[in-house]
């Protein structure tokens, strides 16, 4: 059980030493959950900047595939070219240029080699944009198969513009006449794919300078804080992120809506690590698994976090675990 006011980051170490598939399950309550339905998650980019579109349910698989408007991207062919590849369940595919692949029961995709596929690449299940350019907006699909073997689609939308400031991807509600943190949400996300930054966030209101009258603006890490809320603080708020890459230099941001409201705010929990992964292990060793969420800012004196095996609590497997902030 923790206590306390503040809480940006969390993060969790579960020791076992079992030997066999382990399927993590961190079970916060109102978790954010991604669309399997419906309407594609949306993001929404400016042109030249860097992104990772990711493929949160299949984790860290390295057997997913993009496509867009039913054509294979980032397929990697020159490295490929006349190998036989088993993508799927007894079925060899040979990766020519031109030829047609058929990756799921029922579903042809067509090699993609149009212009707009300049500057992407699929790397470890995630696409990356190096950068993003405007032919990219559009509808994308990761296609991955679960342990079981069965077929998953996750559909999302990258809206491109030419903006400094991309609109808002976040609303985040702050109570009046308190301390309210406004996260730069992509800063973790980066962070846990091994790329950082040696510069500090910066921000920008409705794309301009962050001004307040009366109580102060503070920044401590990616997060800014604004003392004593008033309605003047409502408005989008824009965090830029310089980062390097392949020894390339480029920029994220990212922008989140902030409104005001008398009542008490509590934050929903975002889970950063793991999101669905499925750990391999052998038998009789030793394995750490690590889990990291972001609290956020909120007046909740007690948040309670745990591991479940089985749908069982993992104290009744005699594993331990340890948290801290």
């Amino acid at each position: 059980m923790l206590s306390g006011e503040t809480r940006s980051l969390l993060s969790g170490i579960l020791r076992t030493e079992m030997g066999t598939w382990i399927m993590l399950a961190l079970l916060l309550s109102h978790t954010l959950a991604h669309n399997h339905q419906g309407a594609p998650d949306l993001y929404h980019v400016s042109e030249g900047q860097f992104f990772i579109l990711p493929c949160c349910p299949a984790g860290q698989r390295a057997d997913v595939y993009w496509s867009r408007r039913g054509q294979a991207l980032g397929l990697g062919l020159d490295r490929y070219q006349g190998q036989n590849l088993s993508l799927d369940k007894g079925q060899n595919l040979s990766l020519d240029k031109g030829q047609n692949l058929s990756l799921y029961q029922g579903q042809n995709l067509s090699l993609y080699q149009g212009l707009d596929q300049a500057g992407v690449e699929v790397l470890q299940g995630r696409l990356w944009f190096q950068p993003v350019q405007r032919a990219h907006s559009g509808v994308y699909t990761c296609h991955y198969r679960s342990q079981s073997g069965m077929e998953h689609q996750e559909h999302m939308e990258l809206s491109v513009s030419r903006e400094e400031c991309p609109l808002a991807d976040e609303r985040r509600p702050l109570s009046r006449g308190v301390t309210g943190e406004v996260p730069c949400r992509f800063y973790n996300y980066y962070r846990l794919l091994n790329i950082s930054s040696s510069m500090a966030v910066r921000w920008k209101k409705g794309c301009g300078a962050v001004h307040r009258a009366g109580a102060p603006v503070s920044q401590s890490g990616p997060s800014l804080w604004l003392q004593e809320v008033s309605n003047e603080d409502a408005g989008i708020y824009t965090c830029f992120i310089d980062l390097s890459v392949g020894g390339l230099n480029h920029s994220v941001a990212w922008s989140v809506e902030v409104t005001i409201t008398n009542s008490t705010v509590y934050m929903d929990p975002y889970v950063l690590f793991p999101r669905d992964q499925v750990v391999p292990v052998e038998l009789g060793g030793s394995v750490k698994l690590r889990c990291v969420a972001d609290l956020g800012y909120s007046t909740n004196g007690h948040t309670l976090m745990y591991w479940l095996l089985n749908h069982s609590d993992t104290d009744d497997h005699g594993l331990s675990d340890s948290w801290h902030t």
